[in-house]
């Protein structure tokens, strides 16, 4: 069961921001922090109009109406559903290229939507324990609860076929581990 449900209504009533152009076609190209967006779109729409999408950014609030990026260069990431390179990915790529836009098309969206959702969850754990990577680091309690969280994240995406490789589960851990910040 899931924990969020939309009504149809108030889906299509927010829905045109996602619908973009491209070359005469519009596609449903949506950037939600959530895994699932595409199914929940598909019960609206023909699947074969969407593709998947998501926006890796890391900012804060530095003062009113003042954002701070740090960490990476912002970046929209999108593909195809199937993990096939078409001409509308194509074509959408040059468009955010034209607009000056950093993007990527992705040969496996799903994968990188689970790459955003473990990144949610680990400073989802920073927040709950309050520390930072470094932190984190020092404290052999909250390594062992990272280790734990990564395990059943990689764990969760095997049961749902997706395809995770977990060495970079692993890379990523040592990333934090060893991260001063």
């Amino acid at each position: 069961m899931k924990s969020r449900k939309w009504s149809r209504k108030m889906i299509m009533a927010g829905f045109e921001p996602f619908l973009i152009e491209v070359n005469g076609k519009w596609v449903a190209n949506p950037y939600y922090d959530i895994e699932d967006h595409t199914d929940e779109l598909s019960e609206l729409i023909n699947p074969r109009h969407i593709i998947g999408g998501l926006c890796r950014i890391i900012s804060k609030i530095k003062s009113p109406g003042v954002i701070s990026h740090f960490g990476m260069e912002p970046e929209i990431v999108f593909g195809e559903l199937d993990h096939s390179m078409t001409d509308r990915v194509s074509n959408l790529k040059s468009v955010f290229d034209v607009a000056g836009i950093k993007s990527r098309i992705s040969l496996d969206i799903q994968a990188d939507l689970w790459n955003k959702f473990i990144a949610i969850c680990v400073s989802g754990l920073l927040a709950v324990t309050k520390t930072t990577y470094g932190e984190l680091r020092e404290l052999n309690e909250t390594k062992v609860l990272m280790l734990e969280l990564l395990n059943e994240i990689y764990q969760l995406s095997q049961k749902i076929e997706i395809n995770r490789d977990q060495s970079r589960i692993w890379d990523l851990l040592h990333y934090c581990i060893s991260t001063r910040t």
